[in-house]
């Protein structure tokens, strides 16, 4: 089912992220959409937040980053500078997206071919320096 929130604030912001992460089980794959400043990073901080994991970088320059506590690890994909699919096969993605983690990929259209059938898709949209249009799917 589709949902369609507006956020005003990073606390709201926050709070979504919370109820879905508290959703999320092992071997999910979480897929971020919206343009440069629509707050992906932000939206997947807050995911990683609510699994207590709370030094969370954007990796645009390493592809990927991972993070774990004592019972939960993340995959932390950002896939703004990727060329193409090569790159991808490369590091051996499909261990990260296919295992007991959770995935998150930010810049998700650009998975192209290789999207997952399986996966949430959130879509953010910039409206102004505080509010955002959040798509759940």
């Amino acid at each position: 089912m589709t949902q369609k929130i507006i956020s005003k604030s990073l606390k709201e912001t926050k709070k979504i992220a919370f109820r879905l992460a508290s959703q999320i089980k092992k071997g999910d794959i979480i897929l971020l959409y919206g343009d440069l400043g629509s707050g992906k990073t932000t939206f997947c901080k807050y995911i990683c937040e609510f699994f207590n994991i709370f030094d969370v970088n954007s990796p645009t320059f390493t592809l990927l980053n991972i993070y774990e506590n004592n019972n939960t690890k993340i995959f932390h994909f950002d896939l703004y500078r990727i060329k193409d699919e090569k790159e991808l096969y490369d590091i051996d993605y499909e261990d990260y997206f296919y295992n007991d983690g959770i995935t998150i990929v930010e810049w998700a259209d650009r998975l192209n071919q290789l999207l997952p059938e399986k996966g949430i898709k959130i879509f953010l949209k910039y409206i102004d320096k505080n509010s955002r249009e959040i798509i759940i799917n």
